[in-house]
């Protein structure tokens, strides 16, 4: 993390001018991580000023706040990462799809959420566009953990809301992890611990790559607010995500009328601390957020064990490519390879 006295350690080389002659040439040394993060962040403030919109697929001024707050939050700078993703929640030009399903199975208003993609279509032949062609590899569908299922998606609804709903004889729906009550097509099979949030058909590259949605800046908006201990603002912004995904259901499976989902929505009062809310919101990124490659950075973020590793093993950083060594010479190994 940024924010550790790890900060120091090697990332990546910066070249940061062209080569246009042999003269120019050099072999580059690995600038530190808090250099590659300033750099990054710095680039992207110069991307601020693209214009609003370029054409679906292309980087915009939104484009560059979404990845501001990003760089911010893994930075914890906090008080930035609000500011960048109010630029993009409070510019009126994105909106939650209806239902989660939609923006993944583009249909109905999917394209309102989206504030980056790579766009795709069967005319582009068959490769490996990004996380659909990790999780869609034909025949061998992502399999989720026992870890994700049992205190991620088994734990998005408190035991007290869960209590509350079997005395009313109502039952809990979520639309991304559906075991086939209200849809036969969640993005999560919850029942057979698969993923197919990627849905789309891989040999003909169909799916588009979703690189930023609104859904996770509202969720990183929400846990910076609830830092401030600004409570209120921050469990409406996670109650609109959860208000999109959870339904309640009467004893035949029937949705309930709206009214009643009050149940499963927070209010300010029922956290006692920042530390509480901000654990709420955590627990609703891994769950509204899973297989879209946020979780190892939160882990990181939060200087939390990433499975049976510390977040500061060297075994959680891949060594440089020997190619790459061998082309540089004044490449440094990183520790324990």
């Amino acid at each position: 993390p940024i924010n550790s006295d790890k900060h120091q350690e090697l990332g990546i080389p910066l070249v940061l001018e062209p080569v246009l002659f042999s003269s120019d040439f050099h072999f580059p040394v690995r600038a530190t991580i808090a250099e590659v993060y300033e750099q990054a962040k710095s680039d992207i403030e110069t991307a601020i000023d693209l214009p609003e919109f370029i054409g679906r697929g292309r980087a915009s001024k939104y484009t560059a706040k979404a990845y501001l707050a990003r760089i911010a939050f893994q930075m914890e700078d906090y008080p930035l990462t609000a500011e960048m993703c109010s630029g993009v929640i409070d510019s009126g030009n994105f909106e939650l799809t209806t239902s989660p399903l939609f923006f993944f199975r583009e249909t109905g208003n999917f394209e309102q959420e989206e504030i980056w993609v790579f766009p795709s279509s069967a005319d582009e032949g068959i490769g490996y566009p990004g996380l659909v062609g990790v999780f869609r590899h034909p025949g061998y569908p992502a399999s989720i953990t026992a870890d994700i299922r049992e205190n991620g998606f088994e734990k998005i609804v408190t035991s007290e809301q869960l209590a509350v709903l079997e005395s009313l004889n109502y039952n809990m729906v979520d639309l991304r992890v559906d075991p086939g009550i209200l849809f036969q097509d969640s993005l999560i099979y919850g029942d057979s611990t698969l993923t197919n949030k990627y849905e789309g058909n891989w040999l003909g590259l169909e799916n588009d790559t979703p690189n930023a949605r609104l859904a996770e800046f509202m969720l990183m908006k929400a846990e910076c607010l609830a830092l401030e201990g600004l409570f209120e603002p921050s469990v409406d912004l996670l109650n609109e995500i959860r208000a999109r995904s959870l339904r309640v259901v009467d004893a035949d499976n029937t949705v309930v009328p709206d009214a009643e989902l009050e149940y499963l929505l927070f209010e300010a009062s029922n956290f006692q601390s920042i530390e509480d809310l901000r654990e709420a919101i955590i627990l609703e990124r891994r769950v509204e957020l899973a297989f879209e490659g946020n979780y190892f950075h939160d882990l990181m973020r939060l200087k939390r064990p990433i499975g049976e590793h510390s977040f500061d093993s060297e075994r959680l950083r891949l060594p440089v490519p020997q190619r790459e060594m061998d082309t540089n010479p004044k490449l440094v190994q990183n520790p324990g390879y």
